[in-house]
């Protein structure tokens, strides 16, 4: 019998989301302070931010290219993950 993986529910889902683009919100911000603080031109870069989702985790991410996409991870289990 084959069984279906449990998936969380829509509302669940939905804030999953939020919290992924209020890090990557985040994301963007401390890009941005730290190039103009540096005067770098490099749109690539890494770092960590607190997780906005979790007390205590760190995201640690990359952001590359000229659309500034981002990957990121929650040093928390089973917390916010995501790539762009």
């Amino acid at each position: 019998m084959l069984t279906r993986k449990s998936t969380p529910d829509p509302p669940a889902q939905q804030t999953r989301i939020q919290q992924i683009m209020l890090a990557i919100g985040m994301i963007h911000e401390e890009h941005e302070a730290k190039r103009k603080e540096e005067c770098d031109n490099d749109l690539n870069g890494h770092g960590q931010i607190a997780c906005p989702a979790c007390d205590g985790g760190k995201i640690r991410y990359y952001i590359f290219g000229s659309k500034l996409k981002t990957r990121g991870a929650c040093s928390t289990k089973n917390c916010l993950a995501w790539m762009e």
